[in-house]
């Protein structure tokens, strides 16, 4: 078997021509490495908005159900409120039948995804409307934790107070404390529940692929001054 020996480099021609190839080599070889790491982060880019749509899909079961618990809840605030007021208006000895408001729990969307996509490294490549519709949710998203936080303090404190009813006399005074709380109770409830339907909303909005008009700055105060009309 003949060994080819490699030829003597002679001249600086010769020595250009050597390293022009091995050079040419190199980038070829960078080339298709980024290449390769492009396409790739381009499959996780398309794996993960499949999982935030997923995740959104999952998301509507999670606030009809919320939706729902708000309405048991206004429910009884109502009646309890109706109870309550006509009592005032004609008042008389014996314990109020009021209803125990429900202790609902809200349970809050998954965002595990949207997490993934926001703090990790294929942000800047996720398709432009997907990533501006996931800020404007967590935005809402955000307002409507603090909101359920507020809820349930002040559901609380209501359910405390109506445990006391068979306990106290009825008088003028503990019907003004029970009308207030109610009262309260119920504007903590409107404002959740107003913030969970536009929540949903914009589920369904991003979803259909449209984008969300909302500014992300402004979407938590538009949500909250919405619901005081």
């Amino acid at each position: 078997m003949d060994v080819h020996k490699p030829k003597p480099i002679d001249t600086w021609r010769d020595f250009a021509k050597e390293l022009g190839v091995i050079v040419l080599g190199i980038v070829i070889a960078l080339g298709l490495e980024q290449l390769v790491d492009v396409i790739h982060h381009r499959m996780q880019a398309h794996e993960m908005a499949e999982k935030l749509q997923q995740e959104s899909r999952e998301n509507r079961a999670t606030i009809r159900y919320d939706l729902e618990q708000c309405a048991a809840a206004r429910a009884a605030i109502g009646s309890d409120l109706a109870t309550v007021t006509q009592w005032l208006k004609t008042p008389r000895p014996g314990v109020l039948p009021l209803s125990q408001v429900p202790y609902s729990k809200f349970y809050r969307p998954a965002d595990a995804a949207w997490t993934s996509v926001r703090d990790g490294s294929l942000l800047p490549i996720m398709p432009k409307r997907l990533v501006d519709n996931g800020w404007k949710i967590d935005t809402i998203d955000v307002r409507l934790d603090e909101l359920r936080e507020n809820s349930e303090r002040v559901r609380s404190s209501v359910r405390s107070l109506i445990a006391t009813t068979p306990l106290r006399p009825m008088t003028n005074d503990f019907a003004y404390e029970l009308l207030g709380r109610l009262n309260e109770y119920q504007e903590e409830e409107g404002r959740l529940c107003f913030v969970a339907v536009a929540y949903s909303g914009a589920i369904d909005t991003a979803l259909a692929g449209r984008a969300l008009t909302i500014k992300t700055d402004e979407a938590a105060h538009a949500m909250s001054a919405g619901s005081d009309h």
